[in-house]
């Protein structure tokens, strides 16, 4: 099931439609494992039946279905992935929907039980297209649906690649169901946003998080805005929050305090640690990949001869083949060439070190993705300096905050930590009692 840790998936709507709908909640089990399901059916006696799935352990919202059709006493849903499609098989006897989840990379599987339940909606959503600074930025503003007082807010800043607003939904959706309104959006490309991320820099991308966040700060009954970012949001959101002194707090989440370039050495040097590779093979790797970067900053044929001929030479040794470098083995196209010239020389240490706006940073030590260990001795070393920043370690949790198994291995269900909306609520309320600037 990649599709539910990171597959990028384009924006849907999920206002009502004038159709007969019906909610579901229940679990699904395979062996030891169990996790929470929700389903929503529309329309389900007409001519275009439709569906959604949210796994609120997983930390999953509104994963619309592919198809959904009667088969004699039997309703099946399919639901898309990368990994195939997860097809449930259900059985409805009254208010209760019983049967299996079919998954084309598991064996057995999964009994599902649910039941029909009343919902009455604690989250409100309006579907924007507002003006960013380079053209139209494609949004959706999730809000308490009872409020009595004025509520913060928060933008949420993309990762990598071309990201829709709905990776940002899930999350969304559970700091507006406790009383913070949320803002996600399109990259710059993507869905309903025009532009394109890949002729952006790093600024660039700021810039939008900031003109959002002045809209978001500017609605009536909000008060108080910061920004979430995951990943290669830890770039993004400290630039838009040193752009915009007025922001109250900002959360990061699995990202690197180091730049591009020492964060692309990553993947080689964690493969090599773990083949047990000595330090003077892992900076081997890293001299390599540092070199890879210059010659797509000059762009010149010597640069490109003389790392292939030192590309050559690796790929020659007996640990290359255990040291993921063949990522690096061609040029990149011209569009990612140009996109790295333009954010590899990013260092955000300096930045961090000036930013006064208070910062959360989530990080597992075990993160595929990213050093997290570096990153939490360099934040470590600024929190000693006086840079207000606040660290909570996840070990045994993976890039995307999710649980991992035995071993590392990846869990059919891998839920989010317990505490994780907990946790940013309160450090969420805390910075808002701050003095802004203090």
């Amino acid at each position: 099931m990649k599709c539910l840790l990171g597959q990028l998936m384009a924006a849907w709507a999920l206002a009502a439609h004038g159709l007969s709908s019906e909610h579901w909640s229940g679990s699904a089990r395979a062996g030891d494992e169990r996790t929470r399901v929700e389903l929503r059916l529309e329309g389900e006696a007409g001519p275009q039946p439709r569906a959604w799935l949210s796994l609120p352990d997983v930390g999953v919202s509104g994963w619309p279905a592919r198809s959904i059709r009667r088969e004699r006493d039997l309703l099946r849903i399919e639901f898309p992935s990368d990994s195939g499609l997860q097809t449930f098989v259900l059985n409805r006897a009254g208010d209760t929907l019983q049967g299996e989840w079919r998954a084309p990379e598991q064996v057995i599987p999964a009994r599902l039980s649910l039941r029909k339940k009343a919902t009455a909606s604690v989250v409100r959503e309006r579907h924007l297209r507002l003006a960013g600074p380079a053209g139209t930025l494609g949004a959706t503003l999730l809000l308490p649906a009872q409020r009595t007082r004025p509520v913060p807010g928060v933008v949420f800043v993309h990762g990598s690649g071309a990201q829709a607003r709905e990776a940002s939904r899930f999350a969304a959706e559970q700091l507006a169901a406790h009383g913070v309104a949320a803002l996600i959006y399109d990259k710059r490309g993507v869905g309903e946003s025009t532009g394109d991320w890949l002729q952006a820099s790093l600024q660039d991308l700021a810039a939008d998080a900031v003109a959002l966040a002045d809209w978001l700060e500017a609605q009536p009954g909000v008060e108080g805005v910061g920004f979430i970012g995951h990943s290669q949001g830890a770039w993004v959101g400290p630039l838009a929050a040193a752009r915009r002194p007025q922001s109250r707090f900002l959360i990061v989440v699995s990202g690197p305090a180091v730049g591009p370039v020492r964060e692309a050495h990553w993947d080689a040097v964690r493969a090599l640690r773990t083949a047990g590779a000595p330090p003077a093979v892992q900076e081997a790797a890293r001299a390599l990949i540092s070199q890879w970067f210059e010659a797509v900053r000059a762009d010149r044929a010597d640069d490109w001869a003389a790392y292939e001929a030192a590309y050559a030479v690796a790929r020659a040794q007996p640990w290359f083949a255990q040291s993921k470098l063949q990522g690096f083995a061609e040029r990149p196209d011209t569009a990612l060439a140009g996109w790295l010239r333009r954010v590899a020389d990013f260092e955000p240490l300096p930045l961090l070190r000036r930013l006064s706006v208070p910062s959360l940073w989530l990080l597992s030590p075990d993160d595929e993705s990213i050093d997290a260990e570096e990153t939490l001795a360099l934040l470590e070393q600024l929190r000693a300096l006086g840079t207000p920043i606040a660290l909570k370690r996840y070990p045994g949790f993976d890039h995307s905050l999710r649980r991992l198994g035995r071993n590392g291995q990846t869990l059919r269900w891998p839920a989010q930590p317990a505490d994780l909306l907990a946790t940013q609520l309160q450090f969420i309320r805390a910075a808002l009692k701050r003095v802004p600037g203090g």
